[in-house]
């Protein structure tokens, strides 16, 4: 790390000033930030590790983040701690010593007590037997004038969890000029400087030598950024990153121009705010959506993200605040259960955007939560996820229903080349007012609230999809207005598939739907085929269908073709 940083710069990974004679607008980025990228996900995440804990001990996700990019900012923390040349004096006391010979991080930090003559064991707790980090923030100053001089007080507070870390201060006056102070790392004892002209800025941790989980708070006036077509988070700076908006839209706005935007962490989450502003070349409308999210600590799950939402847009109004609550087991990543509550109060007001046949212009709000988990292991994994939402009489609603929703995945290697997949669905909906959108679909796909945009149909002669969260029952049929099982208040869906290489592999998919809970099971529809190709190259013969559309038989060689390339650039 020091020896890229000495030859390189703190951007040291990328070159982008190199390319176009330098007129880009890309910046570069280094291992800086790629260690606050690493290292910070497990600790904005707290799914953080102790370093000493043995090689085997680690989780996948923590093992290069831990030993490796913690190990960066432990060093140079220790190196502002102890001084640079008290640091590089022990560096070369330790390699002379053990040359040779196999030494533990015992022996490390005892020789840097040795050299230094400071006692390190409250450092050693902190950076190596636990998962403590900083967060600095300077809480007040208070200046005097004593004749021609000025004093100045500053309170610093660490937010973090590992109490005691002293850290450096800088005041900058309006000269310019840089005076340096250190604090103790006591909250109640400030860090005095005397200074001969005004204070303009006031920063602890200036230069990032020692690694915090929120860079933002540090300064009594914080850096803001404007950038263009930014590519990689700033983490100690506030910066809007903006960027082209350009979209066709074939039914009524046709050319879409814009400007989008994004600001925050989206890996941290810290106030990661992103958005668009359009507008519609053959419409003359306006359109426009606003996200913003923050991450918070939470004393029952590893945090919670409190998210809000503004839309406008193919003539659908949606606003919507979403908690949700994150559960991971830091020794094992493979654990992950999520709870999320969510409200909604949507309005679609313009059907030139939609599928007549799917939605219907309607008002309506929403209460949901939605439990989620998942687990994997190196032959197996599975997930499950069930949901409940509740229309509530309020904001003008004109909704009344409640809708629950089951689905159950399962996926095991048998062999290195086979493998089975299972999947189980379920679905109800109750109420006197349910809008078509909330309906259960048999196939096609359908998005009530435009939280993504989806098509509502995919054709009579659409293959068959498995079924999710998003495409509802998506069992054996067809989307078409004369299909049968198009929508139902109450269904249930499964599916199997085992595959051997190099043979095609085998499913089987079932299940009902009915347009009232009473009459749920009475009729079914199922099928079985063969699948073949791969990620790339995918096709589905289905060899019998139980039902299928008018003017086609039982067997229906019908076949779904996506196909897929990579396209990579290199410079």
């Amino acid at each position: 790390y020091k020896y890229m940083l000495a030859y390189h710069g703190k951007n040291n990974l990328t070159n982008f000033d190199s390319l176009l004679y330098k007129l880009n607008f890309l910046e570069d980025f280094g291992e800086w930030h790629l260690v606050q990228l690493v290292y910070g996900i497990t600790v904005n995440e707290h799914t953080g590790q102790p370093l000493k804990l043995r090689a085997e001990e680690f989780s996948p996700d923590n093992y290069g983040a831990i030993t490796y990019h913690k190990s960066v900012m432990l060093l140079l923390a220790l190196e502002w701690l102890l001084g640079e040349d008290v640091f590089q004096k022990g560096i070369n006391t330790y390699f002379a010593r053990w040359n040779g010979k196999h030494p533990t991080h015992e022996d490390f930090f005892n020789i840097m007590e040795e050299v230094s003559g400071k006692d390190l064991e409250w450092f050693v707790e902190e950076w190596y037997n636990k998962t403590s980090y900083s967060d600095f923030k300077i809480v007040k100053t208070k200046t005097e004038k004593h004749d021609n001089k000025f004093i100045t007080e500053i309170y610093v507070n660490n937010k973090g969890t590992m109490k005691g870390m002293p850290a450096p201060v800088q005041l900058v006056t309006s000269s310019n000029d840089t005076i340096a102070g250190r604090w103790s790392g006591n909250k109640e004892q400030p860090v005095e400087i005397t200074h001969t002209d005004p204070a303009k800025k006031i920063e602890v941790n200036l230069n990032r030598v020692i690694y915090e989980s929120n860079y933002l708070n540090n300064t009594t006036i914080p850096d803001f950024d404007i950038n263009f077509l930014a590519q990689f988070p700033r983490f100690d700076t506030y910066a809007i990153n903006l960027l082209p908006y350009f979209w066709h839209e074939s039914y009524k706005d046709k050319f879409r121009l814009g400007i989008g935007f994004w600001s925050g962490n989206p890996f941290f989450k810290h106030y990661f705010a992103h958005g668009s502003f359009y507008y519609g070349t053959g419409s003359g409308n306006i359109g426009y959506d606003f996200n913003i999210t923050n991450r918070y600590n939470s004393f029952f799950s590893n945090f919670i993200d409190v998210g809000a939402t503004i839309k406008d847009m193919d003539g659908l109004k949606r606003y919507s605040v979403e908690l949700k609550s994150v559960s991971i087991n830091p020794e094992d990543s493979r654990y992950h259960y999520l709870f999320k509550l969510n409200f909604d109060n949507v309005k679609l007001y313009d059907m030139a955007y939609n599928d007549h046949s799917v939605f219907q212009k309607t008002r309506y709000s929403t209460i949901s939560l939605t439990f989620f988990n998942k687990f994997r292991r190196m032959l197996y994994y599975y997930n499950t996820q069930l949901s409940v939402e509740k229309a509530l009489d309020i904001l003008d609603s004109e909704t009344n229903f409640t809708k629950a929703e089951f689905e159950f995945f399962y996926k095991r290697y048998l062999t290195k080349k086979s493998q089975i997949k299972f999947r189980l669905y379920g679905a109800g909906l109750w109420g006197s007012d349910i809008p078509n959108q909330e309906l259960i679909y048999s196939g096609g796909d359908t998005d009530p609230k435009h939280k993504r945009f989806a098509l509502g149909r995919r054709g009579a002669e659409a293959p068959l999809r498995i079924w999710t969260f998003n495409s509802k029952m998506n069992m054996p049929g067809y989307s078409d207005t004369d299909n049968p099982y198009r929508a139902g208040r109450a269904g249930a869906s499964m599916r199997f598939e085992y595959k051997r290489e190099p043979f095609p592999a085998i499913y089987a998919a079932g299940g009902s739907i009915s347009t009232t809970i009473d009459d749920f099971g009475k009729d079914y529809i199922a099928e079985y085929g063969l699948i073949l190709g791969g990620d790339n190259l995918h096709f589905v013969f289905p060899i019998y269908v139980t039902d299928p559309s008018p003017d086609e038989k039982h067997v229906a060689f019908r076949f779904q073709f996506n196909f897929k390339i990579p396209i990579n650039i290199s410079y």
